[in-house]
Parts: C-alpha cells; structure tokens; sequence
C-alpha cells in the first residue's frame, strides 16, 4: 500500500478485510470555525427568518449553504467547498461529503476550488489515469490510497473492489 507522507486519520484501511478499503461510517466532516476556506459568513439576514432562535437550517436554492441563527438572527454559512449542508439535525453545524447528504431540490452549489489531484477542496476523487489510486482530499491537500494489486477503486462504492468489476479499469490502468 502506498500512503503519502501525511497519513490522513480519517480513513482506516486492514488488508485483512475481504471487502477492500471502506472509510469508518463516524468519520462525516463536522464544520469547523476555522476552516480557512470557508468563505467568512454574511452578517445579514437576506430576509431568512429563524424557525428558532438557535439552530442550522439550509438555505432554500444551495445544497452548500446553510442559515445559522443566534438569538434569532440568521447568518448565511457555507461548507468548504465540495461538501454540502447536512440538514437532518437543526441542533449541529454540519457539513458532509455530497454522498451522505440529501440534498432533495436544493442543487445549487459554489464553483469548484481545484488543487492537484483534488477538483474541489474536500472530498475522494478517483485517479483519472491509474484505477488502483485514489485521493482524499482535506482543504485541497491531497492525500494518496493504492488499492491492493488485483483491485481498483470503485468511486461509486467508494471502495476498493476486484479489478474486473470498475468499468473505467482496463489491463492498461493496473
């Protein structure tokens, strides 16, 4: 297994295990305040009233974007870019990678922040030329996974699965 030279703790991986490569389900990326790519918050209310005083509530059109209310006044967030708001519980700030989160008629979202190996900021992109690899992406610093020989990352599962079984694996890309 190839690992960069910062290991990425939120991604476990046992070669023990018959199924590959899965991330632990606890792992959701909580918001953080000091996100430096979070875009700093606008302090007016857009004319969003707060179903509470306190709580997270999403923003009509953005999947991205979320209202924060404190005292009644709601501040308009958002995620770093390539995570959306997690609006299941208005009690936690919460954003979360795309797969995890329903996003129901709220399809809007930021343009995307590219860096190397990362087409946004956070998230787990598959390695267009070679099927084994795989990047995690924290704050558009890439962190490098090899699947085992004889498996390829299924970005779709997000996990690594016999070669044969990814479409976009030939011969070539092992």
């Amino acid at each position: 297994m190839v690992w960069s030279q910062r290991q990425s703790p939120q991604f476990s991986f046992s070669p023990n295990q018959n199924q590959g490569y899965q991330p632990p389900a606890q792992t959701q990326p909580q918001p953080a305040q000091s996100q430096p790519s979070r875009p700093a918050a606008a302090a007016y209310s857009g004319g969003f009233n707060c179903p509470q005083d306190f709580g997270f509530y999403p923003h009509v059109k953005s999947c991205d974007k979320y209202w924060a209310c404190d005292n009644g006044t709601g501040t308009l967030k958002t995620c770093g870019n390539g995570l959306v708001f997690d609006d299941s519980d208005a009690k936690r700030e919460n954003c979360a990678y795309p797969f995890s989160v329903d996003c129901g008629e709220r399809s809007d979202l930021e343009p995307p922040i590219s860096t190397p190996h990362c087409p946004r900021l956070y998230g787990i992109f598959s390695d267009p030329s070679n099927c084994r690899v795989f990047y995690s992406c924290w704050n558009g610093e890439a962190s490098k996974y090899e699947c085992p020989p004889g498996l390829a990352y299924d970005a779709d599962q997000r996990v690594c699965v016999w070669a044969d079984h990814v479409d976009r694996c030939d011969s070539s890309g092992m």
